[in-house]
C-alpha cells in the first residue's frame, strides 16, 4: 500500500511533534520565568506639599493627619489679581490656598525635557 504511510512514518512525525513541543514548551517557560522575575528598587523620591520629601516624611504626614494646604506663598503669585469669592466669576479664583512645594524654582525642566516655554506657563 503505497498511499498509506507506515508506521515507521508515524514514528517519525511523532517523534518531530515531540521535539517541536519540547522547543516550545522551554520557549513559554523562559518567558514566564521573565515576566516573573523579581524586581528590586534602589531608591525612591518624592516631594508634596508639607515638606514630605521622602516615602517615610510622606507616610509619617499621612498617619499624623498633618493638613499641607497654606495660603499661597507671596512669590508664587499675586493673589490679589486673581481671587474673587464668587466661584462663578470667569478668570478667576475662589480659594486663596493650596498645596505648594518649596523651592519651586530648582525645578529641571530641562531633566523632564520640558521646553523653556512649557515651563514658564507650568503652575508654580
Amino acid at each position: 500500500m503505497s498511499g498509506t504511510p507506515s508506521n515507521e512514518d508515524h514514528r517519525g512525525r511523532l517523534k518531530q511533534a515531540i521535539i517541536a513541543i519540547r522547543r516550545l514548551q522551554k520557549r513559554v517557560d523562559e518567558l514566564e520565568g521573565a515576566a516573573n522575575e523579581p524586581i528590586a528598587i534602589l531608591g525612591v523620591g518624592c516631594r508634596f506639599p508639607g515638606l514630605a520629601d521622602s516615602p517615610s516624611s510622606f507616610w509619617r504626614l499621612l498617619e499624623s493627619g498633618t493638613d499641607a494646604i497654606t495660603e499661597v506663598p507671596g512669590d508664587r503669585w499675586d493673589t490679589a489679581a486673581y481671587y474673587d469669592p464668587d466661584p462663578e466669576t470667569p478668570g478667576k479664583m475662589y480659594t486663596l490656598a493650596g498645596g505648594f512645594l518649596p523651592d519651586i524654582d530648582r525645578f529641571d525642566a530641562e531633566f523632564f525635557d520640558i521646553s523653556p516655554r512649557e515651563a514658564i506657563r507650568t503652575d508654580s
